[in-house]
């Protein structure tokens, strides 16, 4: 069952439920009235959105204290880190220019116009679980070096 293509419009809420347990990952619906399903890997919980019918999306976030005006040194390392990580979408969020909360946001968007393959789409997730965890440390690691951070010990782990 898990190599069988899955008919595109045979993949719901459910039938992703159904198939999360049989691959021993814990899933379960979020209560906000959409389809979404909260998923914990491997000690990490990322969050399965199904915003179209043809459209899984992957994300996760993170977020933190930065000393106020290094949003630009920010972004740049933002933009070099997706460079690297090509597979996944790395960005970030400043609650306002000049204050010092920020996010970051990494995403992973699967496509499966022609249906999907689940023990793919399970690599899938190992594989962007270990990309997200190597990016948003890269970035730690560029806050913690530069000196960016008002709370170091606490952002992006």
């Amino acid at each position: 069952m898990a190599f069988d293509l899955i008919d595109a419009k045979d993949i719901t809420t459910d039938k992703l439920l159904e198939l999360f347990k049989a691959a021993y990952i814990k899933a379960s619906r979020i209560d906000d009235g959409d389809d979404d399903i909260r998923l914990e890997v491997t000690d990490n919980v990322l969050w399965l959105l199904r915003p179209h019918a043809d459209r899984l999306k992957l994300f996760d976030y993170q977020q933190g204290l930065i000393i106020s005006g290094c949003e630009d040194q920010i972004i740049k390392k933002v933009n070099e880190i997706n460079e690297t990580y090509a597979f996944c979408k790395l960005t970030v969020d400043f609650a306002e220019r000049d204050t010092s909360n920020f996010h970051t946001f990494i995403t992973y968007e699967f496509r499966f116009t022609q249906g999907l393959n689940f023990a793919q789409l399970i690599d899938d997730i190992h594989f962007f679980n270990r990309v997200k965890e190597s990016a948003f440390n890269d970035l730690r690691v560029f806050l913690i070096e530069e000196k960016l951070l008002d709370n170091a010990d606490k952002v992006l782990m």
